[in-house]
């Protein structure tokens, strides 16, 4: 017999069979993830820290959302009121321009003028509201609406 084919022969007796190292091999892996899984990464106390701070994170989350959803609403309402309160105002207009030339203000006949005079009162009317609903405002933030 040659060297090499000697060698063959010797190293065949000594290794095990294929299905003997893969058994060997799957006990070792398994003793490997024995000893990983006894070990703890972290201890009790640090794990339900990490669950409150977690905890407290999504409550933070969740009243953000809360706030904000409340501010669209809120926002959307003030829009819809606001155009609500702009085709009202645009239906009065269109009443009251149809009505002033034919209303006998102060016995002015020229159009132009009753225009203005209807502008001119108007303007007051809406300066003594807006400053009446400021003083209200003003009282209900302050919680004194019954002092003076």
């Amino acid at each position: 017999m040659s060297d090499a084919h000697e060698t063959q022969s010797h190293q065949h007796e000594h290794s095990p069979a294929p299905e003997l190292q893969h058994h060997e091999a799957r006990e070792h892996h398994g003793k490997h993830h024995e000893r990983d899984h006894h070990q703890k990464l972290f201890t009790l106390d640090q794990f339900y820290a990490m669950q409150k701070i977690a905890q407290d994170v999504a409550n933070q989350q969740f009243k953000r959302m809360v706030v904000v959803t409340n501010n669209i609403i809120v926002s959307a309402v003030a829009l819809l009121a606001s155009a609500a309160g702009l085709i009202t105002a645009l239906a009065w207009n269109k009443a009251i321009s149809d009505w002033l030339p034919t209303a006998p203000i102060f016995s002015i006949h020229d159009r132009l003028i009753k225009e203005f005079a209807y502008a001119v009162a108007v303007t007051l009317f809406v300066v003594i509201a807006v400053g009446i609903l400021g003083f209200i405002t003003s009282r209900v933030k302050g919680n004194n609406v019954l002092d003076l």
